[in-house]
């Protein structure tokens, strides 16, 4: 089309060029001519524009689609999993440990946060069938008269109210937030019983929905994560939509571009593997890559289980700690009953600093607990020849351990991102294309590079040792995400040519 139009702009050109303009009505009538030229020329430009509009509209009206239907099924499965398996108790389950974590690093200056976080372990004892009151919080006086307020604030937690009498206690007990969270400690010990059952009973729930239980509960999730990739390796639309919005650039797919970029890795194709064939090993070797990525990005949580799990441990150590416990919380309980509950400034309670010395004894046995609860774990379910999976899967469980492992590594690192790296840890976890973590035991000591490398070579793979360090194994990785979109091309006969012109056209309208 735009050739036969350049070619009647020409033939206008002559025509013009030969009208006569030597007097006043040849060039009226020459600028009546001029005139219509340009009326049909605008006409047909019009006529072109709102084509380009009509092909643009497909591409432009593309949403990407979302899979939330899934990502809660999966949700959902993989707290089922967590609420199933034995290697944790209901203090984990339920993230009352974590929620106690929170509290043990609270913010000065966060109160609110440290009130959403009182109030979601408050929630939790009420689902549990335990109806908390402010007479149950009893560690000081001071956390009573607060609780009190807070349950008549609990559904206003930013109330200035609440917070003024919060900022008045304060200055009495500036330790009021850690007395809150051994409080919190104190009551799920007194109900430890009443929340195992619930987990109990939740579990029994749960698992009657499967003829075969946790099998078909693991089976179910592995199918729905299989379900999840496919559907998202084949939506033709976010293909599309991907393609309009820039997130894969049209040049990459090109054929003198992925050819070359197959025979990388794949030798024998085209002669003696079809790309169907390359397709099946590309999401294998993707696969295998993923998994050595996470295992080397989690590698020194890993080495961190492996020395605890050598490290000797002192014999029944957080019996001995919680029995210290008890007859601390006797003393503090008997100190409370001769304290004085007078609020007022101008007296101050003589037994006020062998209280505050009591709780920050017991304060003391909840840190030397904490610091070897994760150790005990470790070492009442991993034997020797237990796998890497199993340990990460134990680790996965434990909030607080992992919580601590990031602290370290940044000790500017936020709840918000310590939760992200969380996630991302079950979800690998729990990953059932994870090969080499199901087979690694917690003591081996294997060179997984080199077994990457000799596994896919026996295949006739071309993987070597440089393509899986640093920065080249994300390159890499990038290659094979590029074959599995150029075989969905190819597969749902998508013209490449149709997107070069689509983004020609975007170009054109964006002047526009």
């Amino acid at each position: 089309m735009k050739e036969k139009i350049e070619k009647d702009i020409e033939l206008s050109q002559e025509v013009f060029q030969s009208l006569p303009t030597n007097n006043i009505k040849n060039k009226k009538k020459f600028l009546t001519e001029i005139d219509k030229e340009i009326a049909h020329y605008q006409e047909t430009l019009n006529t072109i524009y709102q084509e380009l509009v009509n092909r643009q509209k497909p591409y432009m009206s593309l949403t990407e689609h979302q899979y939330e239907e899934y990502d809660d099924a999966l949700l959902q499965l993989t707290k089922a999993l967590s609420y199933t398996n034995n290697l944790s108790t209901a203090y984990e389950k339920l993230k009352l440990d974590k929620n106690i974590y929170c509290l043990t690093h609270y913010q000065n200056n966060d109160l609110k946060q440290n009130n959403q976080i009182l109030k979601r372990m408050i929630d939790l004892f009420q689902k549990v069938g335990i109806p908390l009151q402010s007479k149950d919080f009893t560690y000081t006086k001071f956390v009573t008269q607060y609780m009190d307020s807070f349950f008549s604030y609990q559904y206003y937690l930013d109330s200035k109210d609440l917070e003024k009498v919060f900022e008045d206690l304060y200055w009495k007990d500036s330790h009021m937030i850690l007395e809150i969270e051994l409080n919190m400690r104190h009551l799920y010990l007194k109900h430890q019983s009443e929340f195992e059952k619930y987990i109990k009973k939740t579990n029994q729930t749960l698992l009657s929905h499967f003829k075969q239980g946790e099998k078909n509960l693991i089976d179910d999730y592995s199918y729905l994560r299989h379900k999840l990739e496919q559907v998202k390796l084949e939506d033709k639309n976010n293909l599309l939509y991907y393609f309009v919005t820039d997130t894969y650039r049209v040049d990459d797919y090109a054929e003198n571009k992925i050819e070359p970029l197959i025979q990388k890795y794949f030798s024998h194709y085209p002669n003696q593997q079809s790309l169907e064939e390359v397709y099946q090993d590309t999401l294998k070797l993707l696969h295998s890559l993923q998994e050595y990525q996470n295992y080397t990005k989690y590698d020194s949580f890993i080495q961190k289980m492996k020395k605890l799990y050598k490290e000797n441990l002192e014999k029944n150590v957080i019996a001995k700690h919680m029995k210290k416990i008890k007859e601390l919380e006797k003393k503090l309980w008997k100190l409370n009953k001769k304290s004085t509950h007078s609020s007022k400034k101008t007296k101050v309670d003589k037994l006020e600093p062998e209280i505050n010395q009591v709780i920050q004894d017991i304060h003391e046995q909840y840190t030397e607990i904490d610091q070897v609860m994760f150790q005990t774990v470790l070492k009442e379910n991993i034997r020797d020849n237990s796998t890497i999976f199993k340990a990460l899967l134990l680790l996965s469980q434990y909030y607080c351990f992992v919580a601590d492992l990031c602290r370290e590594q940044n000790s500017d690192i936020t709840y918000e991102e310590i939760d992200q790296i969380h996630q991302e840890l079950t979800s690998f976890v729990l990953n059932p294309d994870n090969t080499m973590i199901n087979n690694m035991t917690i003591l081996e000591d294997v060179n997984l590079s080199d077994m990457v490398i000799a596994n896919y070579q026996l295949l006739g793979i071309q993987i070597t040792k440089d393509m899986l360090e640093g920065n080249q194994l994300d390159l890499c990785m990038s290659d094979l995400k590029k074959i599995l979109v150029y075989y969905q091309l190819q597969k749902q006969k998508i013209s490449l040519q149709s997107l070069e012109d689509m983004k020609k056209i975007q170009k054109i309208m964006e002047k526009k």
